[in-house]
């Protein structure tokens, strides 16, 4: 299974940008299929191994509920971003 994330909001602030990111799996275990799953392993819908990227975020995007999200803290520090904290 592979860790992959979806940039699901960014808003700037004054030190820089929150984004949030959801976090999903991607189950290559089948011959003809890709399973989405939760990080509970829970399968939450299946492409084809020929389908885009995009119809896996599709997926994601129209069962975010069902993910975890988590908000990533980026701030500007001489013109270059810099982790400042992630949070559940």
């Amino acid at each position: 299974m592979e860790d992959s994330f979806l940039l699901n909001n960014i808003e700037k602030n004054k030190e820089g940008y929150v984004v949030e990111i959801v976090e999903y799996l991607e189950d290559y275990s089948e011959e003809n299929s890709v399973i989405i799953r939760n990080l509970q392993e829970e399968e939450i819908g299946r492409v084809g191994t020929n389908d885009s990227e995009t119809k896996m975020q599709e997926i994601v995007k129209n069962n975010i509920d069902r993910f975890s999200k988590k908000k990533v803290y980026l701030k500007t520090e001489n013109d270059k971003l810099i982790v400042q904290k992630v949070e559940k």
